[in-house]
């Protein structure tokens, strides 16, 4: 397995600081915060992925590999993750891995250093909300899949409706105050998770997020709650 580094540069200090603190302990710290629904909402991810043609599959802002690797354990499959952060990339490359070991590469989403039409899947899990430029990234993965390939992205999506009223304040509560106190408990860093609060707490809509989707030239482009709500898994085909 190897990294390979592109010309590609990360603009935003601020997030390439949080993800190298917090490297090491990423995952671990996941699944704490998350409650260990994290595993659960990977597994449906991987399960949806499955159901389609998966050869060749991109999984875009790939961090530490946790996803990668439960997709690189499909049968006939060739993986390939991208990410931006040097630190992050270390763990996923020292990390055991399937007999069929991803190809990591350094790059940014809105700049992905992989050929045209060339995957049948791009993955991305928890990464949109990172990205400093969706419109391009959304385009980027347009252009790397194949003519009917599929997009799967998985994001974390706060609940609204007035059926939800009261399971809306307490995800808002969990977010705000609990998911921060976790993360620093888990990683000793208090900075990294109070962006992810910020980042969570500011994200939009489902509904504009596949419009969003739609624009960069997706179809039949859909969404869905995965239990208990707070994370979303977005769908379009090429």
């Amino acid at each position: 397995m190897t990294i390979t580094r592109t010309g590609t540069s990360v603009k935003y200090d601020l997030k390439t600081r949080v993800f190298q603190s917090v490297a090491p302990r990423y995952e671990r710290t996941n699944d704490l915060i998350s409650l260990g629904l994290n595993r659960l909402w990977l597994r449906k991810l991987v399960r949806e992925v499955k159901k389609t043609p998966h050869h060749t599959i991109a999984d875009v802002a790939c961090g530490t590999g946790a996803l990668t690797e439960r997709l690189a354990r499909l049968k006939k499959t060739c993986v390939t993750g991208v990410d931006p952060n040097a630190a992050m990339l270390a763990v996923a490359q020292n990390k055991r891995q399937a007999k069929k070991r991803p190809h990591f590469i350094l790059g940014l989403a809105e700049a992905l250093p992989l050929p045209d039409g060339s995957f049948q899947a791009v993955t991305v899990a928890y990464g949109l909300r990172n990205f400093e430029d969706r419109e391009r990234a959304m385009q980027q993965m347009n252009r790397v899949l194949e003519n009917g390939g599929r997009l799967f992205i998985m994001e974390f999506s706060i609940q609204d409706g007035v059926c939800t009223r009261r399971f809306m304040v307490l995800q808002r509560i969990y977010i705000r105050y609990v998911m921060p106190l976790l993360g620093w408990l888990g990683t000793g860093e208090k900075e990294a998770y109070e962006y992810l609060r910020d980042s969570v707490e500011a994200f939009p809509h489902p509904a504009q997020i596949s419009s969003e989707i739609k624009n960069a030239g997706f179809k039949d482009v859909a969404y869905k709650r995965l239990f208990p709500g707070v994370v979303v898994l977005f769908t379009g085909v090429k």
